[in-house]
């Protein structure tokens, strides 16, 4: 949609929900969280909501793509990243309760 809301153009349409929404930094692709399969999984899509990924396996939430686009962080209870292209998972943290919500700094 335009910065005014104008505009709006629907990227999904399943029975699952969609949310957490996160844009690569080059504006080429969006990685979101979705339980379209019954768990929840971070996937990535273009733009205009074609080629849909699954970037992860054993579950995913409130993706953010790296400074460089290269990787995506997520929380699953520990924090975790993999690269945006979908490939081996890096544990960042593995927490004693449950982290959600990584962010990448500069």
């Amino acid at each position: 949609m335009n910065a005014n809301g104008s505009d709006q153009t629907r990227l999904t349409n399943n029975l699952g929900d969609d949310y957490s929404p996160d844009v690569d930094p080059n504006g080429d692709r969006i990685a979101f969280q979705s339980n379209r399969t019954g768990t929840v999984q971070v996937y990535t899509m273009n733009l205009n909501g074609g080629n849909v990924l699954s970037v992860t396996r054993l579950g995913g939430s409130e993706p953010g793509y790296s400074p460089d686009g290269r990787w995506i962080a997520y929380g699953n209870g520990d924090i975790l990243a993999t690269l945006a292209t979908s490939g081996p998972i890096v544990h960042i943290y593995n927490s004693v309760t449950s982290s959600t919500s990584p962010a990448w700094g500069p």
